[in-house]
């Protein structure tokens, strides 16, 4: 093969290189990495950082993090609160492609979506007043959605479960959201 010396110092190919189309040239470059690394598949990551990734994520599923902890505990008692006040709850942390939400309840009057806040007693916001009218629109929203998503008709109720947590357990404040 030849080369041409051009302007600048730069080369240029002449002869079979020259004439490569550049998927030619991009597949050819392809082939050399992956005979360089055999290990590496399609996706760019070889089976030793996939096995470490899932690895991790095992580990954190071993230590739960203290504040996922007390929001799991608080649907729990919101829970037992509303079953103890009639409304059966249906699903939990239910996902819609637009976001989640903590549970969604079913009694004589309809379905009821509900939004849980749990604080601990002298945080800087309470556990109410942490839901402001654009999380409720938000809650709104995702509670449309998943009622289309299970061909669910009739009267759609929000409300916010704030839960309150001391020294002397958990109380709770089911505040009904006017339509």
């Amino acid at each position: 093969m030849r080369t041409e010396v051009v302007d600048r110092g730069k080369k240029r190919l002449d002869g079979a290189m020259a004439r490569m189309t550049f998927r030619e040239h991009a597949r050819s470059a392809v082939d050399v990495r992956d005979r360089e690394r055999p290990e590496l598949r399609p996706h760019g990551r070889s089976v030793r950082q996939r096995n470490a990734t899932r690895q991790a994520a095992a580990d954190m599923a071993v230590v739960p993090d203290p504040r996922r902890l007390l929001g799991d505990a608080g649907e729990d008692r919101v829970a037992r609160e509303l079953e103890a006040r009639g409304v059966r709850v249906v699903a939990r942390n239910a996902r819609t492609r637009y976001g989640e939400i903590d549970l969604v309840g079913r009694d004589a009057r309809g379905h009821v979506f509900v939004e849980v806040k749990t604080r601990r007693r002298g945080s800087f916001v309470s556990a109410a007043e942490a839901v402001d009218g654009r999380k409720l629109a938000r809650l709104h929203s995702l509670a449309l959605a998943w009622a289309s998503d299970h061909r669910i008709r009739g009267r759609v109720r929000l409300m916010v479960a704030a839960v309150t947590v001391d020294d002397a357990g958990m109380s709770v404040d089911l505040i009904e959201v006017a339509d």
